[in-house]
């Protein structure tokens, strides 16, 4: 086998190797610098949050609204029946 043709089939293999190392490792650090925004401005932690609701309700929107309701069982509903 060429050299070509076995980097073009061990780069995918690479790839999803190295991927859950850089998110693991990744991950500590991002969180505390994500969640110390205020070091930055005192505004900046409400507007993002505001900024991400809107990004997460606009992507639910768009990937077809809310999940659907679960149906209660029959012992849910008849207690709840008797509390009333």
């Amino acid at each position: 086998m060429s050299p070509g043709v076995l980097l073009v089939l061990l780069l995918p293999c690479l790839w999803w190797l190295t991927v859950p190392l850089m998110v693991g490792f990744a991950s500590g650090p991002a969180l505390r610098h994500a969640f110390n925004l205020s070091a930055l401005r005192a505004a900046l932690p409400a507007l993002v949050t505001t900024a991400l609701v809107w990004v997460f309700a606009f992507l639910g929107r768009s990937a077809g609204g809310l999940p659907p309701a679960r149906r209660r069982s029959r012992s849910a509903r008849s207690s709840v029946a008797r509390c009333r």
